[in-house]
Parts: structure tokens; C-alpha cells; sequence
């Protein structure tokens, strides 16, 4: 079970990152469809540039929203339990 109090914390993290809860739904959507997407690929879907998805994603892996997995070339990010919260 999800502590509450680190539960809220994560929420009020990935809500304080500029695009933070957009990148957080595309990455669950491209895990979801069991798709190995480019995060530049990602980035286009929702109109970002590479780097500034890249910097958010690496600000909700810190904030543990997210995880990123690297599959040769490809970073496969999968939202964590508290990123599906």
C-alpha cells in the first residue's frame, strides 16, 4: 500500500514540473500500448522538443513517478505505482 503523505508528495511533484503531468500520461500511454518509442517521438506526439521532454522526464524519475529503462537505443519509460496514482 501507498503511504498517503509520499503519495501527495509525488503528485505535488509531478504537478510543480512545467508539462510534468502531460509527459507522465504519454509515457503511461506508449507503456501501455507495449510500444518502444524514441522519447523524441514522444516529445512530438504532445509538441515539445526533445531535450526539454528529456529534462522533464529525468525530473520525474527523480521525483520516482517515473521509471526509464534503456532497451538498446531506446529509453523505455514506465510511469511507477505512484505515477499511475
Amino acid at each position: 500500500a501507498l503511504h498517503r503523505s509520499r503519495l501527495n508528495g509525488v503528485i505535488e511533484s509531478v504537478r510543480a514540473i512545467p508539462r510534468g503531468v502531460e509527459v507522465l500520461i504519454e509515457a503511461a500511454r506508449s507503456y501501455e500500448a507495449s510500444e518502444q518509442a524514441a522519447q523524441q517521438t514522444l516529445a512530438s506526439r504532445i509538441g515539445m522538443d526533445a531535450g526539454n521532454f528529456s529534462r522533464v522526464v529525468a525530473r520525474l524519475v527523480a521525483c520516482e513517478a517515473l521509471n526509464s529503462t534503456r532497451v538498446g537505443k531506446i529509453s523505455i519509460l514506465q510511469p511507477t505505482p505512484m505515477g499511475y496514482a
